[in-house]
């Protein structure tokens, strides 16, 4: 907001040039103290990750392809996530630019692309990583090592992970509280210091309302829902 309540138009990015001219951004993520700013923009070729800095947010580095939808971005803009078919990529800035911090899988399921379902704290420590289509069995949290499960468990599921001075380092795996089938997964959010997590699943059955309804109802197709932790 440019002195009060009332936000002024600051800058346009158009998509990058390609030889083509066919190219366009669908994915975006801002820092909190909003110096950073990250798209995802897609061609011919594949997709690209752009990140911006500065007030007038030029463009600073060009990181590996990866998903043109989902990104997120720790308070400072210190710490990335670019979201792929398998789970997710970090990345780090330091005083010699982005560094790779490895891969973040998404658990045992088929590859999600599209829309963001992953989620990084504030602080960059703790990140967490969707797959509506995870088919781990057991419910809620659970440790490693995990028993793989069929289609028929697909009941969606999140990965939590921690950063440590070796890297990202998986905690555990959130899966949804029933059985059923509802994508849990699809969407994820994590609180400041990532000690709340917020798992969407919006194919859940359960025709229950409020707060901790009946979780194994399946009386309501698609009805939806939110699991925290």
């Amino acid at each position: 907001p440019a002195g009060g309540s009332q936000f002024v138009h600051e800058r346009t990015l158009p998509p990058p040039p390609r030889p083509h001219g066919y190219s366009y951004c669908e994915g975006f993520a801002l820092s909190g103290d909003g110096a950073t700013l990250v798209r995802g923009c897609s061609n011919e070729a594949g997709g690209s990750t752009y990140v911006h800095t500065g007030a007038g947010y030029a463009q600073t580095a060009l990181l590996a392809p990866g998903s043109h939808f989902g990104f997120d971005l720790s308070f400072d803009g210190t710490a990335l996530l670019v979201q792929d078919s398998a789970g997710a990529r970090g990345f780090r800035r330091g005083s010699t630019g982005w560094q790779s911090q490895g891969h973040l899988d998404n658990g045992d399921g088929t590859a999600n692309w599209n829309f963001r379902h992953i989620a990084i704290s504030r602080d960059g420590k703790i990140a967490a990583v969707g797959n509506s289509e995870e088919r781990t069995i057991g419910l809620g949290p659970i440790n490693p090592p995990f028993q793989p499960g069929t289609a028929a468990n697909a009941n969606g599921g999140v990965m939590v992970y921690q950063y440590k001075a070796s890297g990202w380092q998986l905690r555990r795996l959130v899966k949804p509280g029933s059985s059923n089938v509802g994508d849990a997964g699809f969407s994820v959010a994590l609180s400041g210091n990532g000690n709340l997590l917020a798992v969407g699943a919006p194919a859940d059955p359960s025709a229950a309302a409020g707060i901790d309804g009946n979780r194994n109802d399946a009386s309501a197709p698609n009805r939806g829902a939110v699991w925290l932790y």
